[in-house]
């Protein structure tokens, strides 16, 4: 640890996660609130790599005033970062096939800045990579399993990433 650094060097072909319990995830989609990322992926670029994955999703019955579609429970975040084409995007996760939520510039060994604003009362959120807002989507609900009122934050597959912090505010 330097620098308030974390450092997670993945072990060949086994994922990485780090997990911390979420005593009221629901409060997200209420009050609204932001979650910001830093990480960092290394090495060349290979296309459809996966970098960081996030994951929140609870158990508990959503208010009136939050509509999401879908089946399954609320899943607040189901995201992961990809390359493709030489671009850095964001993906909405989902059990019935993957969206891409946003394109956010070229692939780089720098760190990366990733934040999800929730906008209170809804489903709704905004991503954005490096200060650059993507744009808005909705959160769904889902029958993926990664999550529950814990946001966990991951390795995906085989990719080499860096963790450095992440924090949320309501």
């Amino acid at each position: 640890m330097s620098d308030g650094v974390f450092k997670i060097t993945k072990q060949s072909n086994k994922a990485w996660s780090l997990t911390r319990p979420v005593d009221d995830a629901v409060s997200l989609l209420t009050r609204g609130g932001r979650l910001s990322c830093k990480f960092r992926l290394s090495g060349a670029l290979t296309n459809n790599q996966f970098g960081l994955g996030i994951y929140l999703y609870t158990d508990v019955a959503l208010p009136d005033v939050v509509a999401m579609t879908g089946t399954g429970n609320p899943f607040l975040m189901s995201f992961f970062t990809q390359t493709t084409d030489g671009k850095l995007n964001l993906m909405h996760h989902k059990k019935a096939g993957n969206t891409k939520l946003g394109e956010f510039g070229n692939y780089s060994n720098d760190w990366q800045t990733l934040e999800l604003v929730f906008t209170a009362g809804s489903a709704t959120v905004t991503p954005k990579l490096n200060g650059v807002a993507g744009p808005a989507f909705q959160v769904i609900k889902d029958s993926l399993t990664l999550g529950l009122n814990a946001l966990r934050y991951c390795g995906q597959h085989y990719a080499d990433g860096y963790y450095q912090k992440c924090n949320v505010w309501r």
